[in-house]
């Protein structure tokens, strides 16, 4: 009899190991990825690496080159995927604290919050209008992007320049005339306060 008891007690105890081993199991699934990754038509085709040293932010792009961002966590490998709208994602940049990716998504600027998985439309181009390289100030509070314009009037295609927007204002700026010299060609200063970049024409650095 006593014999008995214990066996069903040791079974009792597997029982609940073995469902609380699940539900952790579920959960840590559910907390690590929030759409699935198809491996065989995905690639990763972009990479930045966090300021933290602790997260790999990606473009994952599919046969059709359409791209969802991603995260790579650096200690342990586990990739998720942030979005699933399949659209053309590029031009990754991280907030310094972290905290936020800046992407280019079909020309609009838009951003991620990771704390609060979010994504928040930052920017939405004209017609006429196509953006570039997007960058983060070392301060957090600025975002630069390139941006060039074709003439809505003739087949013009007007120069490419750098123009930075307040992310808490909302407040844009044109910072260069007359071009840069290539869509990536600009670069902020550590102190956020300024930046350089090369002027179309093989003009020199400013």
């Amino acid at each position: 009899m006593e014999k008995k008891k214990r066996i069903k007690r040791v079974f009792i105890f597997f029982i609940i190991s073995v469902l609380g081993w699940l539900i952790v199991f579920q959960d840590n699934v559910k907390s690590s990825e929030n759409y699935p990754i198809n491996r065989k038509v995905e690639q990763i085709e972009e990479l930045v690496l966090s300021p933290d040293g602790k997260k790999l932010a990606v473009a994952l792009w599919d046969k059709f080159h359409k791209a969802n961002l991603g995260i790579i966590l650096i200690e342990t490998g586990a990739v998720k995927k942030l979005t699933s709208h399949s659209e053309c994602i590029s031009c990754l940049s991280w907030s310094p604290d972290s905290t936020h990716i800046y992407y280019r998504k079909s020309f609009d600027i838009y951003s991620y919050n990771l704390s609060q998985n979010d994504e928040v439309f930052l920017w939405k181009r004209k017609d006429n209008e196509f953006t570039g390289k997007v960058s983060v100030s070392p301060k957090g509070n600025l975002i630069g992007f390139t941006l060039r314009r074709f003439s809505e009037k003739s087949a013009e295609v007007l120069p490419k320049d750098v123009w930075i927007k307040d992310i808490k204002s909302k407040k844009m700026e044109q910072i260069t005339t007359g071009g840069i010299a290539y869509w990536g060609g600009w670069c902020w200063s550590n102190d956020g306060e300024k930046f350089f970049y090369s002027k179309e024409g093989f003009d020199g650095i400013y």
